[in-house]
């Protein structure tokens, strides 16, 4: 999960510049932005690879990056973006979401929370234990 903070930095044009890029087969060439050196992706992952990178400024020239909204809430799984109920439900079937092994079901179940609204009920957590 990356969750984006409601406060500003400057240079940012929403609230804390958080940022993800995807990279997925065919991997390519990633050319970093603050230095002169490129990273060969293809030559260190297989077909089979799918990652995404979280950052607070784009890492990279040029590949595609995404700014998150501000406190816009994304699940990533497998590699792949996720930010709506529908479809976070696979991952919660999986044991990868809110109920899993990792976040004890008293934290994930408060009452608080909206059933089968996984961004929504993380948000709420958030904002408990912030608060």
């Amino acid at each position: 999960f990356a969750y984006s903070w409601p406060g500003s930095r400057p240079g940012s044009k929403v609230w804390n510049g958080l940022f993800y890029t995807v990279r997925r087969p065919p991997f390519s060439t990633a050319n970093l932005a603050d230095m002169d050196y490129s990273v060969d992706f293809s030559k260190c992952t297989t077909a089979a690879d799918r990652v995404a990178v979280i950052a607070t400024a784009p890492l990279t020239t040029n590949e595609e990056w995404k700014e998150f909204a501000r406190g816009e809430l994304i699940m990533f799984n497998q590699g792949i973006a996720i930010s709506t109920e529908y479809e976070t439900l696979e991952a919660e079937n999986e044991g990868r979401g809110l109920l899993s092994r990792v976040i004890p079901k008293c934290i994930a179940s408060s009452p608080k929370s909206t059933k089968f609204n996984i961004p929504a009920q993380l948000r709420m957590l958030v904002d408990e234990v912030v608060a």
